[in-house]
Formats: structure tokens, sequence, C-alpha cells
């Protein structure tokens, strides 16, 4: 399975633009306005074909939050980009991708894609994750670094299914909405 970073250099070498350049980033921005995924919070809220009944394990959702204990939180994230990697009676375990830089969620995602159950990138992928897998080996280090728990009745928006053909390119929206301690 090719992985999400050898497609972008790919992309980019046939284009003849060197990576982590100023042309690159540019790049990557125009790639982004190209796709037919909203580019704001607003818009992908409000997008009635990708709304999910609820998170599923594996799988890639945007969703507004509001946390139970946010008063005493230092930082969250108002907007998280959410793998679900454990369900809960009431929620779920999860691996907010915006707790890392886009380059940094990328490279974690294509780490993640070993756990992919095929190579497709449509509705049947999912990714087969647990967070025992994640910290049995240091080459998925940087989820610690993102795994958050969220409550079911704190999510305050529809929650929004990210196609898996989109995931590389929802890791650099700028979308993420941080909260911090006053």
């Amino acid at each position: 399975m090719a992985s999400l970073l050898d497609k972008f250099q790919k992309e980019m070498k046939a284009g003849g633009i060197r990576p982590r350049t100023n042309l690159a980033r540019a790049w990557i921005q125009n790639k982004i306005m190209s796709i037919r995924m909203p580019t704001n919070r607003s818009n992908i809220l409000n997008d009635p074909d990708r709304i999910a009944s609820k998170p599923l394990v594996g799988r890639m959702y945007f969703f507004a939050y509001d946390p139970k204990l946010k008063e005493t939180l230092p930082v969250w994230d108002k907007f998280p980009l959410v793998i679900p990697i454990k369900p809960y009676s009431d929620g779920f375990l999860g691996l907010n991708l915006h707790y890392l830089d886009p380059m940094s969620r990328v490279f974690l995602l294509d780490r993640l894609m070993d756990f992919a159950n095929n190579d497709k990138y449509d509705n049947t992928t999912r990714l087969n994750l647990t967070y025992d897998l994640l910290d049995s080996s240091s080459r998925y280090a940087l989820f610690k670094d993102c795994v958050k728990r969220y409550l079911v009745n704190h999510i305050i928006s529809s929650v929004i299914y990210v196609e898996p053909e989109q995931w590389e390119t929802a890791c650099f929206l700028p979308v993420a909405k941080f909260n911090y301690k006053r």
C-alpha cells in the first residue's frame, strides 16, 4: 500500500515541486481549495451529505465539542478532527489530530495506515486500531499527544464523516478551534 506521504511526494515531484518549500506549502493550500470538502467550520458542519449517526472506531470525523471539564482543562479543541479508537457507553476514546502540527498529523496518519483494512480509500476503508496496539510500538509514539476522551452528550453539532480519500487533506484544513484556560 502506497503511503500518504509517498502520494504527496509523487504528485509534487510530477509537478516539479520540492517538498518543505514555500512553493510546496502553496501547492498544498491549492490542493485543499480544489477539493470538494469545505474548508471552514461552518461549511463542514452544514454538509448534510456527510452527517453520521454516531462516530465509529477507525473512521475520521469533525464535530463541535463542549467538554464537561472545560473549566479545569488548560487547553481544549472546540472543533476536533478525531479518529475514534475505543467505544464507551457514553462516548469514545479518540485521536484528535489537531493536537499535532499539520505535517505530524500526516506523518501519524501515514503510520496508522498500517492498520487499514484495505487500500481502496473509500467508504469501506477503516483503521483497525486499539490503544494497546498503538502503545506497543514507538513507531506510533505521536499518538500519545492526541489521545482524548469524548462524551457523546457534549458533542454540540452533527458528527461529520470524513471520507477516507480525503483524510490527508482534512489534516491540513485550518479549522482547529483551541480554547485556553485564562
